[in-house]
C-alpha cells in the first residue's frame, strides 16, 4: 500500500496499533479453525488447523470464506 500525505506518519497511523481482532477457535469434525466473528452468526475463516492435507484444498475452508457460527 502506498500512501501520499503531508501529515507525519505517526499522526496518520495513530490508533492503528490499538485495534486487535478477536478470534475464536471453532471445531468442525476433525478440523479446527481460527475464525473472526463478524456478527449475525457469521464468521470469516482466518486459518485452518488439520493433520489431513486434503482439508487445505477444500474451497469452502479457504481463509477469507464466510461460515456460520451457529451449529
Amino acid at each position: 500500500m502506498l500512501l501520499y500525505t503531508i501529515l507525519p506518519i505517526e499522526e496518520v497511523m495513530e490508533g492503528w496499533d490499538e485495534f486487535e481482532p478477536q478470534y475464536v477457535e471453532l471445531q468442525q469434525g476433525s478440523i479446527t479453525m481460527l475464525v473472526e466473528p463478524l456478527g449475525f452468526g457469521q464468521g470469516r475463516i482466518v486459518r485452518i488447523i488439520s493433520s489431513d492435507a486434503s482439508n487445505y484444498l477444500k474451497p469452502r475452508l479457504q481463509p477469507g470464506c464466510l461460515i456460520s457460527l451457529i451449529p
